[in-house]
């Protein structure tokens, strides 16, 4: 089936702040392209979108309520101050996106990409991502009570993240900035940092039995009243440093 591009007046429709269901008289879009379209307070609701084009796509004050996006490409779309609830996102590829004061809240991620994208002032409540990868991104902001599972972070900024209470075991960042991240009360098992940035880090009251520390700095880091660090693994180029923080030194 051929892409279908929709029309000029379903745009201005739009622009008008009315439901786009209305206008697609379908409720699964698929195979559509809408690749270089700017949408402006719409509401977009009860859609399901399938293997669809929004490569280029601009949406300005926008609604999504329980949408679910499946196979489809948001490759250098910008969302500007956009509310996201109750949706769904699977197998979705964002590639040099821009995600600017957004809220996504009780949201679902699962085996989704993100690479060379900035997602600043974004706020992530109650919202899960499984199987998910972030590749050169910069990620900064809030990220408050998020269920993580399998998610790899790669040559991202996560600087000042709001990440605290939040169970982060098994993830594995890799070559990431999070430098004045707040990762207090949270568990690190079998959590893998990697030639990361770690300085002026909260720890406070982590767990950090399983974590794996390996080539990062972590200058003026917060350990105060952490648990469980029996298991904790260094590499050996942080082992001195690593005392130090406890305020232990090797005579």
């Amino acid at each position: 089936m051929e892409n279908r591009t929709i029309n000029g007046d379903i745009r201005d429709a739009c622009n008008e702040d009315q439901a786009i269901q209305q206008h697609f008289n379908i409720r699964s879009p698929e195979n559509w392209s809408f690749e270089q379209m700017t949408f402006t307070d719409c509401v977009f609701e009860g859609l399901e979108f399938y293997n669809c084009k929004f490569t280029s796509a601009k949406f300005e004050n926008c609604l999504f309520k329980q949408i679910t996006f499946n196979q489809c490409d948001l490759s250098k779309t910008c969302f500007n101050n956009c509310r996201i609830e109750e949706s769904e996102r699977n197998n979705l590829v964002f590639r040099d996106s821009k995600l600017n004061g957004c809220e996504f809240n009780e949201c679902s991620f699962q085996s989704m990409i993100v690479k060379n994208s900035s997602l600043i002032g974004v706020s992530i409540l109650k919202t899960s991502f499984k199987n998910s990868a972030f590749y050169d991104c910069t990620f900064a902001r809030k990220a408050k009570g998020v269920y993580f599972n399998g998610l790899n972070a790669s040559k991202s900024k996560l600087q000042n993240m709001m990440l605290n209470g939040n169970n982060l075991s098994g993830l594995q960042f890799e070559d990431c900035d999070l430098t004045s991240a707040d990762l207090s009360e949270c568990s690190f098992v079998d959590t893998l940092f990697s030639d990361c940035q770690l300085n002026d880090v909260s720890l406070r009251h982590s767990t950090l039995h399983g974590l794996t520390l390996e080539r990062v700095q972590v200058f003026e880091v917060d350990f105060d009243k952490c648990t469980s660090i029996t298991g904790l693994k260094i590499s050996k180029d942080l082992s001195e440093q690593m005392l130090a923080t406890f305020g232990v030194s090797i005579v």
